[in-house]
């Protein structure tokens, strides 16, 4: 069992300090831009929200959060750096080692405390960021969903519908100008609906969920036509059957989003792994490799952050140097090419350099994590 010494708790103190004097600089650095940036559209937005400190709380406390997700890692080894730094200039490491600990057993309480936060960001990304996920995404200038937002190709999986326009509406779940290609034939060998614009309906007693198109425009005898579906779930349903339709009106059963119509991948950095696994087992999928990369580099991320803090600490613990800026350079080094060498693996994985995707998510973490566990080995020396 591990007992905490006089030692361990002078450590972890100087390290949780630092880590959150480094956290709190970072994240205020970044309110301060951000806010300066965007002052009238907040301004704007505190006066709907009832004044500044709700807005605050709706507006940054969720990016905040993103922030520790993306830098935990990297924070937790600038603190362990600095302070062992610091401990150095203060030649205390020097009077530890002449009592015979080695400098691991004096890293100790500051790999448990890393420890603990990689698992923090572990559980903060897996469940509470897609809690805000919609704030995320959003901006300023957009904050409500008002804005006309661009959209592409959509696929559902699920009912095979295929899903063009010129923007959405978020906050009315309106698509301009919707281009929808059926996955079977109309009566008249159509497969292809076109109208002025639809809105996404939620589940009904009429029908399931999908999109309700008005003002049909292709085909131009859409009224005329019968409804073709499998019952209650699946299907095209149109007015010449349907009174709860009226002319020139049809509906698509389908799952389409507003949000990801309108943000698209902005909303793939905060799915959960469930969320990931299921987009893997879609039968349909079109994005198979990229979804089978997100799903294993999420897997493995704690690990990945576990290795950056590894393997940064000994590299510069085993300079002489006592400066603590130089200290500084060598961990952003480290840092900088540590992601470089990540994203370089990721790139590689979705163009097929690297097959399978899978192997591209865990190839940073088969050659890193041997160096970092060698690394560490000979802080013992």
């Amino acid at each position: 069992m591990l007992r905490m010494t006089i030692l361990d708790r002078y450590l972890l103190t100087l390290f949780i300090k630092i880590f959150v004097v480094c956290f709190l600089s970072f994240s205020g650095l970044f309110v301060v831009i951000h806010l300066f940036s965007n002052l009238d559209e907040l301004a704007a937005l505190a006066s709907n929200e009832g004044g500044w400190p709700k807005l605050m709380q709706k507006f940054y406390v969720p990016r905040l959060v993103d922030i520790f997700d993306k830098t935990a890692a990297m924070m937790a080894l600038f603190a362990a750096i600095f302070a062992v730094t610091l401990m150095q200039r203060r030649r205390e490491v020097t009077a530890i080692q002449a009592s015979g600990l080695p400098l691991r057993r004096i890293l100790r309480p500051v790999l448990l405390f890393s420890l603990i936060i990689v698992a923090v960001a572990a559980v903060n990304r897996e469940w509470l960021l897609p809690q805000y996920r919609d704030r995320l995404v959003r901006t300023p200038q957009d904050w409500a969903g008002e804005k006309e937002m661009p959209i592409t190709v959509n696929d559902d999986w699920r009912s095979g519908v295929r899903l063009r326009g010129n923007h959405v509406v978020v906050s009315k779940r309106l698509i301009d100008q919707p281009d929808v290609q059926l996955p079977f034939e109309l009566p008249n060998a159509v497969t292809r609906l076109r109208a002025q614009f639809a809105t996404i309906e939620p589940a009904t007693t009429f029908a399931p969920a999908g999109l309700l198109l008005s003002g049909v425009v292709q085909p131009d005898e859409v009224d005329s036509m019968a409804s073709v579906t499998d019952g209650k779930s699946f299907g095209v349903w149109t007015s010449a059957d349907q009174d709860w339709l009226r002319e020139g009106q049809c509906f698509v059963a389908c799952d389409f989003d507003a949000e990801k119509l309108a943000y698209g991948s902005k909303l793939d950095d905060f799915r959960t792994i469930p969320e990931l696994m299921s987009d893997v087992r879609a039968p349909q999928s079109s994005f198979g490799r990229s979804d089978r990369l997100a799903l294993h580099a999420r897997l493995i991320k704690p690990l990945l952050d576990l290795t950056l803090v590894l393997l940064g600490l000994p590299i510069v613990l085993s300079q002489t140097n006592r400066n603590v800026f130089l200290s500084a350079g060598l961990c952003l080094l480290v840092v900088g090419v540590f992601h470089l060498a990540v994203m370089a693996s990721h790139s590689f994985g979705s163009y097929r350099v690297i097959q399978p995707a899978s192997l591209a998510a865990w190839l940073p973490v088969m050659v890193f994590a041997p160096l970092a566990m060698l690394s560490m080995r000979k802080l013992n020396q």
